[in-house]
């Protein structure tokens, strides 16, 4: 593993001595050393007033945990210390907690103070160290017999850290897909304005069109990453809990937060109590902006007849009993085994797993359930689900087989639910 390509890019660096190359700071060799290396920095004496959409720019934060001298040059306390290093601990810490919410990037804090004393204070202050990108390190361990190891203690956490080890080469790899992308596309200038102008033709929205584009190119020009399994299982061999694997798994099937500006194919929906799935193809979930049917322009008009209204078609989907799940699980295969009326697909909404019912189907207009929104089943599971109710819709019964030509001994007849269509 490369440690210094995987973590390329502008770092930001922290600390009240950084500036101060009189000082015995240990800071000092710390940023000469990084910079050496070729690493540009950015340098703050004092927390910057920088957006979480700049600070998501950088590729690493590096900081000091004690931001405000408390005695002079001669050792004497300074007044009003106690005050200015509580005033600047509170900055600190909400510029963690900033950082975590807006953007995902490493924090290294390298200090003078305890590495345990620091973990405790950010768990008391709800930073949940052990499940955040945050390296605590001592600079004195940084430092020693002479010489500068920054990299060589952030490539031991990295050891300890596989996902953000995955995490970092993934996104080194999108950052060069974006840019063999923007560098194809920028030799044009003005296809923009044909896609915006195509879309409005459409009566669809512009600004999805162009991100549906730009998405596009960009995946479609990644090469394929290269993770090193040597590096994967330095911290040997690990366990994950059913929990753990749940949370991936949920993330990989469902986007939690979807827009609700327009439908799309794959919404879900909560209305009443019931969970529902909206599975209109996306080329007819795009809003018309004009309603060009006569009835709609009448005040007791519900739209619903109207061939140019922002519908959206709904099945019902409901939680399957945990006990449940492993009967109808084929671990040989690892998929679930299901009727010709429905479709299973978990893990969804709190990480349980659901039945996708075909038989009924409820129309609703999209302004009407559009806050009820509560996530989105994203591909290629979506297409599972449209696919299985493509053939639902098209399936041709067969005349039942007499149980005589079959079966020695008859057996009582046995119905299940999911079992009441024939064919």
């Amino acid at each position: 593993m490369n440690i210094e390509k995987l973590f390329s890019g502008i770092g930001m660096v922290i600390d009240d001595q950084v500036f101060n190359q009189e000082s015995s700071d240990k800071i000092i060799r710390i940023v000469e050393n990084l910079e050496s290396k070729g690493f540009p920095l950015v340098k703050y004496n004092t927390i910057p007033n920088v957006s979480g959409a700049n600070i998501a720019k950088f590729s690493f934060v590096l900081l000091d945990w004690e931001l405000v001298s408390i005695s002079d040059e001669d050792g004497a306390p300074i007044p009003l210390a106690s005050e200015l290093e509580k005033s600047a601990r509170a900055s600190l810490l909400q510029f963690l907690k900033d950082i975590l919410r807006d953007c995902y990037l490493p924090i290294f804090i390298f200090s003078n103070s305890g590495v345990e004393d620091i973990k405790n204070k950010l768990q008391k202050n709800k930073i949940d160290v052990d499940n955040a990108p945050i390296f605590i390190k001592s600079k004195s361990d940084i430092i020693s017999d002479g010489s500068v190891k920054v990299m060589e203690v952030i490539s031991d956490w990295i050891d300890k850290m596989p996902s953000i080890y995955v995490l970092k080469v993934w996104d080194n790899a999108v950052e060069k897909a974006k840019t063999h992308t923007f560098q194809q596309l920028s030799n044009t200038r003005y296809w923009p304005m044909a896609i915006w102008q195509t879309a409005e033709d459409d009566s669809a929205n512009p600004n999805e069109e162009l991100l549906d584009v730009l998405t596009q190119n960009i995946f479609e020009r990644m090469q394929p990453i290269s993770i090193e399994k040597e590096q994967l299982f330095k911290i040997g061999e690990r366990k994950s809990t059913k929990d753990e694997i749940l949370n991936v798994l949920r993330a990989q099937r469902l986007e939690a937060n979807p827009s609700k500006e327009s439908s799309m194919t794959g919404d879900i929906y909560k209305i009443k109590g019931s969970y529902y799935l909206n599975i209109r193809p996306a080329c007819d979930c795009v809003g018309r902006n004009e309603k060009e049917c006569a009835k709609c322009t009448k005040e007791k008009c519900s739209g619903i007849e109207c061939p140019h209204s922002n519908k959206v078609y709904l099945i019902k989907f409901e939680r399957i009993k945990e006990e449940d799940v492993p009967n109808i699980f084929d671990d040989k295969y690892g998929n679930f085994i299901e009727q010709n009326n429905e479709a299973i697909l978990g893990p969804l909404i709190d990480n349980y797993f659901y039945r996708f019912k075909f038989k009924e189907i409820k129309i609703k207009l999209y302004d009407e359930v559009k806050e009820s929104k509560k996530g989105r089943i994203l591909q290629p599971f979506i297409r599972h689900i449209t696919e299985r109710y493509a053939l639902y819709i098209q399936r041709q019964a067969l005349p039942r087989i007499p149980n005589q030509a079959v079966l020695d001994v008859l057996k009582e007849s046995i119905t299940t639910e999911n079992q009441e269509e024939p064919g």
